[in-house]
């Protein structure tokens, strides 16, 4: 695709274009009308646009004369001194599609009547003249000339031409205006030259970006370097925060000063923003930005020396991997199973100590009766110190028939260990009117002697109740 079809095919944005087409078709239907009330008797097109097209062919001759120098070897000085002749350069491109899409405009009025739906077919201007040049006012002569339309247009478009022309009915011959045709003839071949305008200024703006800032053209294209260089010149450019770049060359009238939508300037329309969806676009020209300044930079201290685009070239393929990543979707981990687990026996611990650990935390056969539970036949309950039901299980099994447990030895492991110290604070807790009770917390304490569990609950329940309290507790009762 040509710079031409790319610059007239929307350089700016979509929404924005969309809001200017909007204004501009608005404002340029009522000029078309009165460029066709205008038209002379004979049928030829009136002067279109004459004061544009007056100021545009001598810039256009000074930027053929200026692309001619440039083909030659230039000095960095006599670039440095036309910088104005690029900021001309950009308002005539400016100018140049303004009056297409008011050419554009006036065509497709006239032609109506004859193709109605070659507009929507064919949306860009350029290839609507090309198609009505070719074709003129018989419709049916579509399917024989389909290799002409083939060196400007594409398979699909032209079977879009086929198709729309066998389904439509043609005029009769005394119903033709053949002073339609010779209106819009012209008025085609006047678009083609300013297309042709454009390509030339086109090209005079890839040198002379390139020759001036040669590592920002490599990373927002010529176009854009050219706006940029005509707006703040390179020595402007350098002094330029990278966070004030995006808003450069924003419309805030058709946006609106205080709207939340990103701020379309220069550095949208580059290809790297454009290229992402836009969800990501803000963030490109955040990116974009940074690199900009610091291309600029370099090429502001490689003035009046061999320029090279090293740098350039270098921050858009970096830029360009990046918003790669960003748009990557996630990667699609595959789930793993769980490892067979090893059929391996756990290492058991021994030795002494281990083993009377164990043998002091086991637990006793009544213990283990309150566990189990007997079928057919009702459980034994007691009610705890808090007031709480317990069951018993199988533990009346060691009761007598008047309801006491019988005589049960404590082993030696299942009694409480204390210390001395801790048996002399206990004393202190007794009161002086039970030293017998006293002597007998101590012989019981330090006896070895094998004890029923009748005779020790009688002589628990006797004493004071902190004593009770602490027994309880090492007794895990």
């Amino acid at each position: 695709m040509s710079l031409a079809n790319t610059l007239l095919g929307d350089i700016s944005s979509d929404d924005e274009s969309d809001i200017d087409d909007n204004q501009i078709e608005n404002t340029n239907d009522s000029k078309s009308m009165n460029l066709v009330q205008a038209s002379t008797s004979d049928g030829r097109l009136a002067h279109i646009d004459n004061s544009l097209c007056h100021k545009y062919m001598p810039m256009l001759k000074s930027l053929q004369n200026l692309d001619a120098e440039l083909n030659s070897e230039v000095s960095f000085s006599t670039l440095a001194n036309k910088l104005d002749l690029i900021t001309k350069a950009n308002e005539i491109l400016g100018k140049s599609r303004d009056s297409i899409r008011s050419i554009h405009t006036f065509i497709k009025i006239r032609y109506k009547p004859i193709w109605s739906d070659l507009d929507t077919l064919i949306p860009n201007p350029i290839n609507f003249a090309k198609v009505i040049m070719v074709v003129k006012d018989d419709i049916d002569s579509v399917s024989s000339k389909g290799e002409e339309l083939s060196t400007f247009l594409k398979k699909d478009e032209i079977l879009g031409l086929t198709v729309s022309a066998s389904s439509m009915v043609e005029l009769p011959t005394e119903q033709r205006n053949s002073e339609i045709i010779e209106v819009i003839i012209p008025a085609c071949k006047l678009m083609t030259d300013f297309s042709d305008g454009i390509e030339i200024v086109e090209a005079f703006l890839t040198k002379a970006a390139y020759l001036l800032a040669p590592n920002v053209t490599a990373i927002v294209g010529p176009h854009i370097a050219a706006q940029l260089l005509a707006t703040l010149g390179l020595d402007g450019l350098i002094k330029t925060p990278a966070c004030n770049l995006p808003n450069l060359g924003a419309n805030d009238s058709a946006t609106g000063v205080h709207s939340t939508r990103i701020k379309r300037g220069f550095i949208y329309n580059c290809e790297l923003v454009q290229s992402v969806s836009m969800d990501y676009r803000k963030q490109a020209m955040r990116q974009v930005s940074a690199k900009v300044i610091l291309a600029a930079r370099i090429d502001f201290s490689q003035r009046g020396s061999a320029k090279e685009d090293r740098f350039g070239k270098e921050w858009y393929n970096e830029i360009a991997s990046k918003l790669e990543k960003i748009q990557a979707p996630p990667e699609n981990h595959q789930m793993k199973p769980l490892p067979k687990p090893v059929d391996k026996k756990s290492a058991k611990r021994a030795g002494r100590r281990f083993r009377k650990q164990k043998e002091k935390m086991k637990m006793s056969k009544l213990e283990e009766a309150k566990n189990k539970m007997p079928f057919y036949k009702a459980e034994d309950t007691e009610m705890d110190e808090f007031g709480n039901e317990i069951g018993l299980g199988m533990a009346s099994k060691f009761s007598s028939s008047k309801g006491a447990y019988r005589n049960l030895s404590i082993a030696d492991t299942h009694r409480p260990q204390i210390t001395k110290g801790l048996a002399q604070k206990l004393e202190s807790f007794i009161p002086a009117n039970t030293e017998h009770q006293s002597s007998k917390l101590v012989s019981l304490l330090e006896s070895n002697d094998k004890a029923s569990y009748n005779t020790a609950n009688t002589e628990m329940s006797e004493r004071p109740k902190k004593i009770r309290k602490i027994e309880d507790g090492r007794n895990g009762y």
